[in-house]
Order: structure tokens, then sequence, then C-alpha cells
């Protein structure tokens, strides 16, 4: 990094978590892990919003609903040979790779998490913050790195032309969730964050799964799709009680990135709760 991000990444690491200042003593510089440095981060979620925008103006404005078809896709249930005629098989087959690879990582990150927490002794909340430990520092590393991956589900929703899912909701939380998690990775990346990992990772767990199984016309229960949102409302509320916890307590957690991403998932919870009474609401009440 030239001396601009230099000057910047200590400063705003510094500020949120003084121990983690000199970057020599993080686990992803010491270890040389993927889009460790603060400009990179910065790049490419500047490139992730730009590229949705430059998309909306050039397509979003003209584009129609693709007609379905297929006689069980006019009846609501599309087969899986209607849905590879609608996208095309490619975006198909990428889909479920995708959707594959994002249940396998998941259930991964999970799993390793629950690893840690047991090898360290871990309770659930209020435990030591180590800078120099390495193993949920990989494990957070990974987490980081997976919200680059999830800039894909954005990708298909453009590619198969549904702009009413690309909604503001959507994009500010893929965006700025990768910058937030740059700074976890950075300066809070041991102790009490594998909650984040274990909850986070669990419910897209069962998202992506969900997806795929979707996909390939396997019957889900409508309520596990409402369940989703339910448990991430339940997780950020979680998120904001184990924060409280260590604001009042003093546990030996940073500060500041503590308040800070107890600002940030108070935007999300309520972000969240609209977006489920606009979706879930009016069709809970159709049914009464």
């Amino acid at each position: 990094m030239n001396a601009l991000w230099t000057q910047l990444d200590a400063d705003l690491v510094g500020f949120f978590n003084p121990l983690a200042k000199d970057p020599a003593v993080r686990a992803p510089v010491r270890n040389a892990w993927p889009l460790q440095r603060l400009d990179h981060a910065v790049y490419i979620a500047a490139a992730y919003v730009t590229f949705v925008v430059a998309c909306k103006l050039a397509f979003g404005r003209s584009a129609k609903a693709a007609p379905a078809t297929g006689e069980a896709a006019a009846k609501g249930k599309a087969s899986v040979a209607d849905k590879i005629n609608k996208d095309g098989l490619i975006v198909f087959l990428a889909m479920a790779v995708y959707n594959s690879t994002q249940v396998a990582l998941c259930g991964w990150m999970v799993y390793s998490s629950i690893v840690e927490y047991k090898r360290r002794e871990w309770v659930p909340v209020c435990n030591a913050y180590n800078l120099a430990e390495d193993g949920m520092a990989f494990i957070l590393h990974i987490f980081y790195l997976s919200k680059v991956l999830d800039f894909a589900d954005t990708v298909f929703m453009i590619v198969k032309g549904n702009w009413r899912q690309v909604s503001f909701l959507h994009v500010y939380h893929h965006a700025t969730i990768f910058l937030i998690y740059w700074l976890n990775a950075n300066a809070f990346y041991d102790g009490d964050i594998f909650l984040t990992v274990v909850l986070n990772g669990a419910i897209h767990f069962i998202m992506y799964g969900y997806y795929l199984a979707t996909s390939f016309n396997i019957s889900v229960p409508m309520f596990i799709k409402k369940s989703i949102t339910n448990a991430q409302l339940i997780q950020f509320c979680c998120m904001e009680t184990q924060g409280a916890y260590i604001l009042f307590f003093g546990c030996n957690s940073p500060r500041n990135i503590i308040i800070m991403y107890m600002a940030y998932i108070s935007t999300m919870l309520a972000l969240f709760m609209n977006f489920k009474s606009k979706n879930y609401a009016g069709k809970d009440k159709k049914k009464q």
C-alpha cells in the first residue's frame, strides 16, 4: 500500500482496536492471507456497487419480467426443464455449483468455529481476545473472503433479470458487510467474534440448502423459507445482546468495534424487519 492507504489503515484499525494498529501483529498480515489490505477491500466494494449501478442504469429500467415457460410454469410450479429453458443451462448449472459450494463452505465454517470454541474452552460470551492466535483468525478470514463469493448472488439476479430482488437492502448488506468483516478480520478475529460465524454460517447453510433443493424441484415446506428471515432477525438480536453484555460487563473485546458493530446490526435489524413486513405480512393476512 502507498503512504496514504498505510496511514488510513493504521488510523482506522488503531481507532477500533489500538492493540492492532501495527499491521505486523495482525494474523492476516503475518500469514499474508488474501485481501488483507485495506485498499484492496475498498476497491472491491466500490467495484461491486459500481457494477450494480451500471447494470441497473443500462438494463434495469427496460427489463421486463420474463414469461413463464411450459404448462407447469404457468401454474407456478416450473420444472427443472422449464428453469433451464428460461435461464439457460449454463446459468442453471452455475447456480447449482454455487449453492452447493456455499452449503459446504458455511457448514465448514460453523463446524470449525465450534471445534475452536471447544479447543479454547470458551463460553458463549466474554472470552479472552488474543491477537497472537491464528485458529479463529483463519476461520474468520475465510468468512470474510466468503463475502466476496456472496456477490455472485447479485450477479445471478442481474443475469436472470430479477431486478426486484436487487433492492437497497440487498446491495447495502453485501457491500457493507464485506467492509465490516475486513475490519473484523484485521482487528477483532478472536474470542467473542466466534458467535457471529456460528449464527450467520448456520443461517446461510440453511438458506443456500433451501435454494439448492428448490432449484431441483425438491419440495421444501413454505415455513422454512419464512423461518430463514425470522432466523436472521433472531441472529441480529443475539448479536445485539452479546454486544450489550460485552460493553456492560467490560469483557476483553475491542470496545469501539463492539459499539460500531451494534450500530450496524441495528440498521440490518430495521431493514430486515421492513423486508419481512412487506413480503410476508400481506400474504399472511390473505390466508386468514
